[in-house]
């Protein structure tokens, strides 16, 4: 054998024949032991490794509650914020795959994106709502629509939204 052949099995030997990079990277910092260590700071605020594997489960609850099969798609139209870390990882941890996409599009462009990867749930800041819930009658695939939205601002106009506290704002029967 030579010696391309012989890194090649010892990489595939060295990982699970399965592997959720979001659930190895959230259990792999609790099981280093940095659970209370920060993660990262975000306007002002610590957040800790615990606090991004438990928002990232939960999420991923979020998913299995609303009935979304693995490999499903799930765009996800937020900001640089926790929110999107927590939708992101979530998403990947219930086994569905992400689609992020930038919030701040022209407005036409969402149902391009929605469209062309069949999302059957669109995860999105509370100034999109009104866009995507018109483009759900022309979007078969789309079945929920989840808002992450500030309660502490009026009409949950923050950048930042409630990133603990997703709401279920419209699901098809």
């Amino acid at each position: 054998m030579n010696s391309s052949t012989d890194e090649v099995a010892h990489y595939q030997s060295s990982y699970p024949q399965e592997l959720n990079i979001a659930q190895r990277l959230a259990d792999g910092a609790l099981a280093n032991g940095w659970g209370k260590r920060t993660a990262f700071h975000y306007r002002g605020s610590r957040v800790s490794f615990a606090e991004v594997r438990e928002d990232t489960a939960r999420f991923a609850s979020v998913l299995f509650e609303l009935e979304v099969a693995a490999e499903q798609r799930i765009l996800i139209a937020l900001p640089d914020t926790p929110a999107f870390l927590t939708c992101f990882l979530g998403t990947i941890w219930h086994g569905s795959v992400a689609v992020p996409i930038n919030p701040y599009l022209p407005l036409d462009r969402y149902e391009f994106f929605l469209r062309d990867s069949r999302a059957v749930a669109a995860i999105v800041p509370p100034w999109l709502v009104g866009t995507v819930i018109d483009l759900s009658e022309r979007l078969p695939a789309l079945q929920h629509i989840v808002v992450f939205s500030d309660p502490g601002t009026p009409e949950g106009g923050s950048d930042d939204g409630g990133w603990r506290t997703p709401n279920l704002i419209g699901s098809a029967s």
